[in-house]
């Protein structure tokens, strides 16, 4: 079983261990997903966060998620400082922008009002991805309470 298929977030160093083909780079966490790169077998990659079976990537200033079936262990990362689950949006007066990717300047791809509870279910560093009606994508941990 890949790690990230035994439920715990395990970033870390990972090759692409597909049979023939590459790997797809999709846009959500989700076989039905936009395929928006593809990795080589046997490919090194860094992932920064797994959940549900995917790993998310960024290769070549692309960022999305991989099946995590296609994927071995080379190297175990740090584990995150912060958990998954539920925490309320704590912004002073905005609501709190979800964000394509776990960076500040990256695009919005919708918001969640101040106070609103949400489940963080799996961590990227200081970012923490949600699914929030029909957006989902990344909120800053500085903003959850």
């Amino acid at each position: 079983v890949p790690p990230a298929q035994a439920g715990a977030n395990v970033p870390g160093k990972y090759t692409v261990a597909t049979q023939n083909d590459p790997l797809g780079v999709r846009a959500k966490p989700s076989q039905d997903a936009e395929r928006i790169y593809e990795l080589p077998k046997g490919s090194e990659i860094a992932v920064s966060a797994t959940f549900k079976g995917w790993a998310f990537v960024k290769v070549d200033g692309v960022s999305g998620w991989v099946n995590s079936d296609y994927l071995t262990l080379v190297e175990k990362g740090e584990a995150p400082k912060h958990n998954p689950g539920k925490y309320t949006i704590g912004t002073q007066d905005d609501p709190l922008g979800i964000r394509v990717k776990p960076e500040a300047d990256a695009q919005r791809n919708g918001e969640v009002p101040k106070g609103e509870q949400v489940e963080v279910l799996t961590v990227c560093g200081e970012w923490g991805y949600v699914e929030y009606g029909e957006y989902s994508g990344w909120l800053s941990f500085q903003y959850l309470k």
